[in-house]
C-alpha cells in the first residue's frame, strides 16, 4: 500500500492538469451551487468505522478501503491519495464545495483530543492540496461551544481567512450551524433575545477578526422554524442536515421504503420553506438508513429507512433541488451526504457500487463526459468478492 500511495502522490501534478483540461473550473454563476455534507469519521482506528466493517454492511465501504485475502478491512480517508481522488471525482461531477464538520479538538483543560483532531485533519488536508476548482465550508455540530471556547474561534477564523473558504458573491464567509431542532436551542440559551444576542456576538467577533460579516445558515430538520430562525433570531437562511425519516409503519414491517420516500421528505421541506418566503438552501437527501449504527445512544431501534437511489433518481433529486433554489444572496443546494456511510447518505464512490450515484449528479449538471474522463484517468478499484446488493443495505 505504501508504494501505491507514493506513486499516486507522484501523479498529483498530472491529476491537476487533468482538471484544467476537463474545464473543471466551471462557473457556478449559471446555476445554484452544489454543496455536499461530509462526516469524516473514516480514518484508521476510528471507533465509528466499526459499524461498516461488519459482514452485514461491507457493501458500504468507500472506494479507498482495502480488503485482504482474509477479508480484513482497512480504510483511511486521511491519506493524500484518498483526499485527491475524492476531490477529482467531486469536481468533475459538478460539486462546488464540501461542508466539513468542525469539531473542538481539545478538552476542557486545553489538552489535545487526538480522535476529534482527526475530523479537522480532513479539512487541513483539503486546504493543503490545490483548490482552484473547489471550495469548502464548515458546519458547527455544537454551536453553544462558541460561547466558551477560544480554540473553536481560532479554528474558525483561520479557515475563514483561507482563499478556498466558501464565500458569497460579496465576500461573506458562508458557515452552517447545526440546530436539528431550532426551538430547543432557542430555549436552551434562554429565549429569543438571548439567541439573537448569541448570533449577533458571533457576527461581530467574525467581522473583527476576519473583516467580513459571515453568512450564517441554520441547519434545522423543521422548515416551519424558518420564521423564528431567520426573522426573529437573524440567521441568513435555513437548510437541513438531511431529511430524517421516522419509525416503522404498520404497512412496512421491515421499515424499508423506496428512495422516493426520502425524496418526498426533501420535497416537503422545500415546499414549506418556499411558502415562508424566506431564504433557504434546499436540502437534497440521498438516503436515510442508519441501521449499521443502531447501537448508538438515542437511535430509534425500529427505524424507517430508504433504499439507495439509482443514478436516475439522483439526477432527478439534484435537478429538482437546483430548480427549487430561490433567488437570494447565496443560492445553493445542500446534499446529504458525501460520506455518511453508517447513516446511508452516500454520494462518494464505494467499492461495490462504484460511482453510480455520483453519475446522477454529473447528469444533473451536464458533466457526464467530465466525470467519465476522470474515472478513466483514475479508475476505481474492481469490486471485491464481499460485495452484495447495496440497494437492500
Amino acid at each position: 500500500m505504501r508504494g501505491a500511495k507514493k506513486s499516486f502522490i507522484g501523479m498529483l501534478p498530472a491529476i491537476l492538469s487533468l482538471a484544467f483540461s476537463m474545464g473543471i473550473g466551471h462557473s457556478a454563476d449559471e446555476r445554484a451551487q452544489i454543496g455536499v455534507i461530509r462526516w469524516d469519521a473514516w480514518f484508521s482506528g476510528s471507533p465509528w468505522a466499526k459499524s461498516i466493517r461488519t459482514e452485514a454492511w461491507k457493501a458500504r465501504l468507500p472506494f479507498y478501503a482495502t480488503v485482504d485475502a482474509d477479508n480484513n478491512i482497512d480504510l483511511d480517508e486521511l491519506s493524500a491519495a484518498a483526499v485527491e481522488q475524492e476531490k477529482l471525482y467531486a469536481i468533475a461531477a459538478g460539486v462546488d464545495y464540501f461542508i466539513y464538520g468542525l469539531y473542538l479538538d481539545v478538552n476542557d483543560v486545553g489538552k489535545l483530543n487526538p480522535t476529534m483532531a482527526k475530523f479537522n485533519r480532513a479539512i487541513d488536508l483539503f486546504i493543503r492540496n490545490s483548490n482552484k476548482f473547489m471550495k469548502f465550508s464548515v458546519y458547527l455540530p455544537h454551536p453553544p461551544e462558541l460561547e466558551t471556547s477560544v480554540r473553536l474561534h481560532e479554528l474558525l477564523y483561520g479557515y475563514f481567512k483561507d482563499p478556498s473558504f466558501l464565500r458569497t458573491a460579496d465576500g461573506r464567509p458562508v458557515v452552517f450551524w447545526l440546530l436539528p431542532r431550532g426551538q430547543s436551542w432557542i430555549d436552551a440559551v434562554g429565549g429569543v433575545d438571548a439567541a439573537k444576542s448569541s448570533l449577533q456576538k458571533f457576527r461581530s467577533d467574525v467581522r473583527a477578526n476576519v473583516g467580513a460579516q459571515p453568512y450564517v445558515v441554520a441547519m434545522t430538520f423543521s422548515p416551519s422554524e424558518a420564521p423564528a430562525l431567520v426573522k426573529s433570531i437573524g440567521f441568513d437562511a435555513i437548510s437541513s442536515y438531511g431529511n430524517p425519516l421516522g419509525g416503522r409503519s404498520p404497512d412496512s414491517p421491515t421499515g424499508a421504503r423506496p428512495y422516493r420516500r426520502c425524496l418526498s421528505s426533501s420535497r416537503y421541506y422545500w415546499s414549506v420553506a418556499r411558502a415562508s418566503g424566506l431564504p433557504f438552501l434546499p436540502p437534497v437527501s440521498l438516503g436515510w438508513d442508519y441501521r449499521p449504527a443502531l447501537a448508538e445512544q438515542g437511535r430509534n431501534k425500529d427505524p424507517e429507512w430508504c433504499e439507495f437511489p439509482s443514478t436516475e433518481e439522483v439526477e432527478e433529486a439534484v435537478s429538482e433541488g437546483l430548480r427549487t433554489t430561490p433567488d437570494s444572496a447565496f443560492r445553493s443546494i445542500v446534499i446529504y451526504a458525501w460520506n455518511e456511510f453508517a447513516e446511508g447518505g452516500i454520494l462518494a464512490p464505494t467499492l461495490c457500487s462504484g460511482a453510480d450515484r455520483l453519475r446522477g449528479v454529473a447528469r444533473a449538471t451536464g458533466r457526464t463526459a467530465e466525470l467519465e474522463k476522470a474515472l478513466r484517468k483514475q479508475p476505481l478499484p474492481l469490486s471485491p468478492a464481499i460485495c452484495v446488493s447495496e440497494r437492500s443495505q
